[in-house]
This record gives C-alpha cells, sequence and structure tokens, in this order.
C-alpha cells in the first residue's frame, strides 16, 4: 500500500467538500482521521481553498479558488501518471 501524496489529500478534501459536506463526512469520503482531517482543514481555510457556513453549522465548502486548484491540481496529477506508463 503505497502512502498518499500531500496533493491527493488536498485533492480528495476539495473533492468531498465540493457541494458542501460535514467534516465527518470528509474524514470517510478522504480517508483520514479527524486530527489530520482539522490539520488539513485548517490550512485549506488559511489558503482561502474551503469556507465554513457562516451560519455556524459546520459544513465546509470548497471555494471558487478551490475549485480552480482542484481542476489544476487534477490535471497535473493525470499528467504526472501519464508519463510514468511511458517508462
Amino acid at each position: 500500500m503505497t502512502r498518499r501524496s500531500r496533493m491527493d489529500i488536498i485533492i480528495d478534501i476539495l473533492q468531498a467538500a465540493n457541494s458542501g459536506a460535514s467534516k465527518t463526512k470528509i474524514v470517510y469520503q478522504a480517508n483520514l482521521n479527524f486530527n489530520l482531517a482539522r490539520q488539513y482543514l485548517d490550512l485549506l481555510r488559511e489558503q482561502g481553498l474551503i469556507e465554513v457556513n457562516p451560519a455556524g453549522s459546520s459544513i465546509y465548502k470548497t471555494t471558487a479558488q478551490g475549485r480552480r486548484y482542484l481542476e489544476k491540481a487534477s490535471d497535473l496529477k493525470l499528467f504526472s501518471n501519464e508519463g510514468q506508463s511511458d517508462h
């Protein structure tokens, strides 16, 4: 079993939160533990890639900037995987 890269984890979180998700849903969809999820969610909030519903319901949602990051990171990952299959 290989370890996921930091980018893979961020992609998984942003995808899970794309249409809004609780921390529990993100933990399960991104296959993380709660402590690691909290660290990543804090980081992604600081970077403006994810936001918390201001109504206080603890629903996380990927921002427009986060969706752009997700699109570019997914493209980059796809491109790098294509390069690996050539060897």
